[in-house]
């Protein structure tokens, strides 16, 4: 289950036309409590549900 901040930060970052490597590898280099691979950011990106979001 995805954290509801971290899922809008994603959607908010994906519009600004970041990556899911850009992303995934903030977190990584701000030492960020929660990190997150780039292949569960692009499952994300694909699900059905939020496909909706026009993310890419």
């Amino acid at each position: 289950m995805w954290h509801q901040a971290l899922h809008e930060l994603i959607i908010e970052r994906m519009k600004d036309g970041w990556a899911p490597e850009q992303f995934s590898g903030r977190l990584n280099f701000e030492k960020a409590p929660t990190r997150i691979y780039k292949e569960t950011i692009y499952r994300f990106v694909y699900s059905k549900k939020d496909m909706q979001e026009d993310l890419w």
